[in-house]
């Protein structure tokens, strides 16, 4: 939320209020925003940094002592915009400090696309800096100057994963966390102006209009919060114009030097905006699919129609908005979740030698039931025992389906993306608690775990979910390199085909593309070409709208589109659902998952 006075020289809105939480919540200081009554931020201000003042604060208010609890059981992360440093959580020490201004990450740690990671003594890498959620800033309200001081460690307790640190304010301060925090990371460097920057930034590559860049909407989102766009703030329909053709790809996260993160800003402002204006009925109707899936599924003949019928696609369009232009994703009525139990039970795959959980997600489930089965054949061929996540261990179409909440928090629903998360973190903590990995299939569904998830104010259980959650080819990657899967790579026959790759988005700003390329060339003789692209243009349900599909196309043909018209016989493999169905639509090429691609060179199923 806000800050008094300047920081960096940019306004910003004062605060009004502080909301405090009960010991042991994820939270942060929450404040006023322009426009939007004082309230804890619906997803920036649940970040894993959470301070407690003493008394209400004011719009200056003295501060005299602050408390800090931090859920990093290893490292303390602290940021100013002039540098980043590290402290050991057991002894307070610094490890090292980092200016953004150096080229050089600083002793112990390593720079990699704007991200600062530390490298453990087991050897893994931790990333420590994301951009939103990881960071504190200190800052006098007058000035906007960062005030530094000794931070000493107070009652680290390493088994609960909850660090306290304290330190004395010796003049007027705010401790700064949430929105305008994330805002603030824009520093106007321009990298997103870039063609060259990996993903960043889909809509401005073919609009070439800088209220679709990252800075731009970064500065519109300053004017908001300063009150410079009027009353309404968050609400004014100016920041979603600037924020309508940003897809939430998280290029942005990982390309840009300052790791912004405009895709969880877009959640945020859409929350506030959709909460004082209204939600439509496409807003709904992609939301709660998760919730009418299991019932509209047995109404498949007669749902998909619409895609048979040009009248019934137009009258379709006029209703929700969706272009007639666009097939709609085909209903299964046998669907993965109307078939017999597969895999073990809960049971079993907590006591069997190589368990691991399957997160089979809406759209694989209900309408690609093939991936999950592909998905569910290699992980047995691989000689896993396979439990797939679900309530009650039912395994039913109405009662077993679990949901991330992506559809939720993609139309700024963020409490009932905050029920559908909690009810997925339940049902995956036990496994979590054995460190049994959580396998999903689509990036953005199993990602949430690994990233909005974290800052809903679920808890400690999220953290441990987050860290056992993993996609298909990340888990089978790191399985190879420890030398399990000599049995699956045995059992697959040579590719006869040239094999090309897009990656999904999130995939791209988790940095997980190294991961599928290694999985494909465990098959014998592949070759596997990556496609050198931003966004596809589809992004959920970005591309189905019809205000949105011209630049939807734009994208996809920008380099996806022509890559595979020039290879007509290769096998095309996109793990995102999205990006499948793009392809579809714009070369009327079949795109397949990466499970289904192995499940494909299985010798003996």
């Amino acid at each position: 939320a806000g800050l008094g006075g300047d920081a960096g020289g940019l306004p910003v809105v004062g605060a009004a209020a502080v909301a405090h939480h009960d010991a042991g919540d994820v939270g942060a200081v929450a404040v006023g925003i322009h426009g939007v009554p004082p309230q804890e931020a619906a997803v920036l201000a649940g970040a894993r940094v959470r301070a407690v003042a003493d008394g209400i604060l004011d719009r200056f208010p003295p501060v005299t002592r602050v408390r800090v609890r931090v859920r990093k059981p290893d490292v303390v992360l602290l940021q100013s915009p002039s540098q980043l440093s590290a402290h050991d959580a057991a002894t307070g020490r610094e490890r090292w400090r980092w200016n953004p201004a150096d080229s050089r990450a600083g002793a112990g740690a390593k720079r990699q696309r704007g991200l600062v990671y530390w490298a453990g003594e087991d050897g893994r890498d931790a990333r420590l800096f994301t951009g939103v959620g990881n960071y504190l800033f200190a800052l006098d309200p007058k000035t906007g100057a960062v005030k530094e001081w000794p931070i000493p460690l107070v009652n680290p307790d390493r088994n609960k994963g909850v660090l306290d640190i304290e330190f004395d304010a010796d003049e007027n301060v705010w401790i700064a966390n949430g929105f305008q925090g994330a805002v603030e990371m824009c520093n106007n460097n321009g990298t997103c102006c870039k063609f060259d920057a990996g993903t960043m930034c889909p809509s401005y590559r073919v609009t070439r209009d800088e209220k679709h860049l990252t800075r731009g909407r970064a500065n519109t989102l300053r004017l908001a919060l300063s009150g410079q766009l009027g009353a309404d703030g968050l609400a004014n329909p100016d920041v979603m114009d600037a924020l309508d053709l940003c897809v939430g790809c998280k290029g942005c996260k990982r390309d840009c030097p300052t790791g912004v993160d405009m895709a969880r800003m877009k959640i945020e402002a859409t929350h506030h905006f959709k909460s004082h204006h209204g939600f439509t009925l496409k807003d709904k109707l992609i939301a709660y699919l998760p919730h009418y899936a299991p019932w509209a599924a047995k109404f498949a003949s007669i749902l998909n129609l619409r895609n048979q019928f040009p009248w019934l696609a137009k009258i379709a369009e006029s209703m929700t908005g969706l272009s007639a232009q666009r097939s709609w994703p085909t209903w299964q009525k046998h669907h993965f979740f109307s078939q017999p139990p597969s895999g073990v039970s809960k049971e079993e795959v907590l006591k069997a030698t190589k368990p691991v959980v399957l997160f089979v997600d809406t759209f694989n489930g209900f309408f690609e039931s093939h991936n999950a089965n592909a998905a569910l054949r290699v992980l047995q061929a691989a000689g896993y025992s396979v439990h797939i996540a679900s309530k009650d261990d039912a395994h039913s179409g109405t009662q077993g389906h679990l949901c991330c909440g992506r559809t939720f928090l993609a139309n700024g629903m963020v409490e009932q993306a905050r029920q559908q998360a909690q009810e997925l973190v339940d049902a995956l903590v036990p496994f979590a608690q054995k460190g049994i990995a959580i396998v999903g299939l689509e990036p953005s569904c199993l990602l949430t775990l690994r990233d909005e998830a974290l800052v809903l104010g679920l808890g400690e259980s999220a953290e441990l979910v987050s860290q056992q959650a993993v996609l298909f080819e990340e888990f089978l990657a790191n399985e190879l390199k420890a030398g399990k899967l000599e049995v699956l790579k045995q059992n697959l026959k040579p590719a006869e085909k040239n094999i090309l790759l897009h990656g999904h988005c999130h995939q791209k700003a988790f940095g997980l593309m190294p991961s599928v390329l290694e999985v494909i060339q465990l098959i014998p003789q592949a070759k596997p070409q990556l496609i050198e692209s931003s966004c596809c243009g589809m992004a959920g349900s970005f591309g189905y709208e019809a205000s949105h599909l011209d630049v939807s196309m734009q994208m996809a043909e920008l380099s996806l589109l022509p890559a595979i018209r020039q290879q007509s016989d290769a096998i095309v493999v996109a793990d995102g659902t999205s990006c499948r169905h793009q392809i579809a639509d714009g070369a009327a090429r079949e795109a397949i998952h990466v499970a289904k691609l192995l499940s494909d060179h299985l010798l003996r199923h």
